[in-house]
């Protein structure tokens, strides 16, 4: 068996339209305790103490903030948000992804990454977020065991993605269709993978983007 099971369709959500991703009934996947989707709109808020992670996917996302932070991020660009109890900040205007993590008390930043490490092989070309995947690192890697990766697949790609068996991961569809082991996944679905597997078997049927989130559970 090596550690193989059948893994558990969990529709995140019919479609994206700025909403949670994750599932509700799941709550998290590893540190990551919410994934949003952001469509040329708005986010103004009083935040508690939690980290922010966002990719910009088309576009050019605005963020501005108290502390005097006014920054641009464009398309492919990352940008984290740390943020203490009450800190107003305001951020949008692009079609961005933003990753939730909290349950620490942040030292309130803001940090715009124009750099981003990306791997490209088998039609495949995929940013690494977070934690490490291979010799790639994502643009934070202390505190959290955890990795995302944003990936776009060109028509017809297949590849092997290797991850650790020890944490739970899961695929989330931005756009357009994949088969991950086995499974087709549209748009604004997910599959939830569970933990003790050693690699995933991932395709796609026309271009398309996803997201691998995946870590210890909490």
């Amino acid at each position: 068996m090596s550690g193989r099971f059948e893994p558990v369709r969990e529709p995140v959500l019919e479609r994206f339209s700025g909403h949670s991703l994750v599932s509700s009934a799941r709550g998290t996947i590893g540190p990551w305790t919410d994934v949003q989707r952001l469509i040329n709109s708005e986010v103004s808020e009083q935040s508690e103490h939690e980290e922010r992670l966002i990719i910009v996917r088309s576009g050019e996302l605005w963020y501005r903030d108290e502390l005097g932070s006014d920054v641009v991020v464009r398309a492919g660009e990352v940008c984290t948000i740390r943020t203490g109890f009450g800190l107003q900040f305001a951020y949008g205007g692009a079609d961005a992804v933003v990753l939730f993590r909290g349950g620490e008390r942040f030292t309130q930043a803001f940090y715009h990454h124009e750099w981003v490490q990306v791997m490209e092989e088998d039609g495949f070309r995929a940013t690494v977020l977070a934690g490490e995947y291979r010799e790639y690192r994502g643009v934070r890697t202390d505190r959290m065991d955890g990795v995302a990766i944003w990936a776009n697949a060109s028509a017809t790609a297949s590849t092997e993605l290797f991850i650790r068996p020890n944490a739970e991961h899961a695929v989330i569809v931005l756009s357009g269709s994949v088969c991950v082991e086995g499974e087709r996944l549209m748009e604004g679905e997910a599959l939830y993978l569970g933990m003790d597997r050693f690699s995933i078997r991932v395709s796609a049927e026309v271009s398309s983007d996803f997201l691998l989130l995946g870590g210890v559970p909490l």
